[in-house]
């Protein structure tokens, strides 16, 4: 069920809640005769015993959610638990849905329109989010968590000397350009990747810049100078 109601909302025109104790939900379908009607949804989000997550939260029953521009918000204790389902939504493999989780979201009420706003109990009054996506002028704080692993050896203890990290850029990402002349006045220009085509190219001087193509992912190796034994290793 719903306890708590302010998150009952429209995913992809179907209804979407959070439970306190179980995560979120969506109704996939309202046929009696299908016992998988309700799909839980939230399972990359909701923590489990060694990564907090959603169902970790203090006050749960008090989170408010806003469906907007394709993304499910959840806001409760600053922060923001955040589905985009724009960019995968399969109901059949909820594994793989796309979830964020942002900071410095201290929201009491949420109103939807042209654009998002927010009643602050911090700042005090109404925010609305920019294009920008900035955290008020500052650069957005950025986490990153990989998986628990064991190497299939979980009942053995493992020392981890070396580890190779590769990134690579995927979707929903910003072209950043910034320009400075003889008078060391600079220029600084942003693209969201959703208005990349809206950019003059025929113009664009290419010479102008130092630039590179990467083909494949930047690889980076990473010496671990705490080797302790352990059964897992997460960074």
């Amino acid at each position: 069920g719903c306890d708590c109601p302010e998150t009952l909302r429209k995913i992809d025109n179907n209804a979407a809640w959070l439970n306190t104790k179980y995560g979120v939900f969506t109704l996939r379908a309202t046929l009696i005769e299908n016992e998988k009607n309700i799909i839980h949804i939230s399972e990359n989000i909701d923590g489990i015993g060694y990564n907090k997550g959603l169902l970790d939260e203090v006050g749960l029953e008090g989170s408010i959610a806003v469906a907007y521009r394709n993304k499910y918000y959840i806001f409760i204790n600053g922060l923001a638990y955040v589905l985009d389902y724009g960019i995968y939504y399969n109901t059949s493999y909820p594994e793989n849905f796309v979830w964020l989780k942002y900071d410095n979201y201290n929201v009491f009420c949420v109103i939807p329109d042209k654009d998002l706003y927010y009643g602050s109990s911090v700042v005090g009054n109404f925010v609305c989010e920019s294009a920008a996506l900035n955290d008020f002028g500052q650069p957005i704080n950025a986490y990153c968590t990989l998986k628990l692993f064991n190497f299939n050896l979980p009942d053995y203890l493992k020392k981890v000397t070396e580890v190779w990290i590769a990134m690579q850029n995927n979707t929903n990402s910003t072209i950043s350009i910034e320009a400075k002349d003889e008078n060391n006045h600079i220029w600084n220009m942003s693209i969201p990747s959703n208005n990349l085509s809206s950019f003059n190219w025929n113009t664009f001087n290419w010479s102008s810049f130092s630039w590179d193509v990467k083909t494949f992912a930047i690889t980076k190796k990473w010496k671990l100078t705490n080797k302790k034994e352990a059964l897992f290793f997460q960074i």
